[in-house]
C-alpha cells in the first residue's frame, strides 16, 4: 500500500512490491512502450541535460535491434536524468518496467515519476544493481499521483562517468 511520507517529494512502497532482478528473461505483463528502434523521441533529458549524452545504438539491444545509450558526464557533475511525457495509459498503482545494461563506468541509476505539480518521486527501493552481463530488469510502482513523466536518473562516480543502455519500457 502506498503512503506518501512528504508531498511531492518521496513515496514508500514495501520491499517486496518493488525490484529489480538480473537476467536474461524478459519482463511479462505490460505492454511495450519503447523498444528505441526509430527514434529517442519522446524520449528526452529531464533535468541536468549538458551532463547527459544520448543516441540511439545498434551496438546493443533488449528487444528488436536498438537500444538508448545514455553516458552520464563523469566527476562531481549534478546528475542528470532522462524522461518521457508520454504516459499514456500509466495510472498510480501501474507498474513500469525498463530494462537496463551496464556498458561502462561507475555509478548508479534510479527510476522517477513527475507529477503534475513538477514533483519528483523516486521509488523507495534499493538502486539497480549494474552487471557487467546481461540485462537488469527493474521494475517499481507508480505512486498516487497525477502523472507527468516517467524516467531514469543517472548518477556518475568516479572518472569514468557512466553507460548504460535502456530498452524495453513497459507498463
Amino acid at each position: 500500500m502506498w503512503s506518501p511520507s512528504r508531498r511531492r517529494a518521496t513515496w514508500r512502497r514495501r520491499p517486496a512490491d518493488v525490484g529489480c532482478v538480473v537476467g536474461s528473461d524478459h519482463p511479462t505483463g505490460p505492454q511495450l512502450r519503447y523498444g528505441f528502434e526509430t527514434a529517442v523521441e519522446p524520449w528526452a533529458p529531464a533535468w541536468n541535460a549538458p551532463n547527459l549524452t544520448v543516441a540511439a545504438d545498434a551496438a546493443v539491444a533488449d528487444t528488436g535491434q536498438r537500444s538508448l545509450r545514455l553516458w552520464a558526464a563523469p566527476g562531481d557533475v549534478a546528475p542528470p536524468a532522462i524522461g518521457t511525457f508520454d504516459v499514456t495509459g500509466l495510472s498510480p498503482g501501474g507498474t513500469v518496467t525498463f530494462r537496463i545494461r551496464y556498458l561502462a563506468g561507475s555509478g548508479r541509476v534510479r527510476p522517477y515519476v513527475q507529477d503534475t505539480d513538477g514533483g519528483i518521486h523516486w521509488p523507495v527501493m534499493t538502486p539497480p544493481a549494474l552487471q557487467p552481463q546481461g540485462w537488469t530488469t527493474c521494475s517499481w510502482q507508480v505512486p498516487p499521483v497525477a502523472v507527468r513523466s516517467v524516467g531514469l536518473e543517472l548518477d556518475s562516480a568516479g572518472n569514468a562517468g557512466l553507460v548504460v543502455a535502456l530498452d524495453t519500457v513497459e507498463w
